[in-house]
């Protein structure tokens, strides 16, 4: 069976759009609807599959982080602060939630979250190979929170690392892993595109 790791961008879209539809419907996320819209229905086709899918540990932590900084997103947006000063570390926590704000949103991510879990989403520990991670970070040049993905995604043989993270899926780094660790780095497009071409073979 094709194995297919998520990366953290890939489920915080999902839940993202998993939400909108019963409560988050305010301009800011119809803005972000196209590039997140991809990794939705990714998801959804994949569960719907069966494939063998999971994300790690670290995925998750990140998930919560990029919710978070979603939410205080919202927050800016519907105080009209204008997007030049959304990096400012000074308004972004003048921002901040609060903490009937803070639990609200936990709840709601692994509420949600959950239900991917019970569709067949894996979660597995991460797996760290120094001699793996050093050459990803040393001679690749990855971040180190996304060589330790990488890192896990090759220890449990992922076939694809899926991601909206651009400077992962440029074409030379892709070449890297496909050569050296058995594994493709795709978007969401790409992915949908395959399974498409995939059906298209067992049809």
């Amino acid at each position: 069976m094709v194995r297919i790791f998520l990366d953290s961008n890939i489920i915080a879209d999902w839940i993202l759009l998993e939400k909108k539809e019963v409560e988050l419907t305010d301009e800011l996320l119809e803005r972000y609807y196209r590039s997140m819209g991809c990794s939705y229905v990714l998801v959804n086709r994949l569960l719907k599959k069966g494939m063998d899918i999971c994300i790690s540990q670290l995925c998750l932590a990140e998930v919560i982080s990029v919710i978070y900084n979603e939410a205080v997103n919202r927050k800016l947006f519907i105080s009209s602060v204008p997007f030049s000063a959304w990096t400012w570390v000074s308004i972004r926590e003048r921002f901040s939630l609060s903490l009937d704000e803070a639990e609200e949103l936990y709840y709601g991510i692994f509420e949600t979250f959950d239900k991917l879990v019970e569709k067949g989403l894996q979660i597995v520990e991460d797996k760290l190979n120094l001699e793996i991670y050093s050459f990803l970070v040393l001679k690749v040049g990855v971040d180190c929170h996304d060589a330790l993905l990488l890192n896990t995604a090759i220890d449990w043989d992922a076939d694809y690392f899926i991601t909206r993270d651009q400077r992962l899926v440029r074409k030379g780094r892709r070449k890297i892993f496909r050569e050296k660790f058995k594994v493709r780095i795709v978007a969401p497009r790409a992915m949908l595109s395959s399974l498409k071409k995939m059906d298209e073979v067992e049809s």
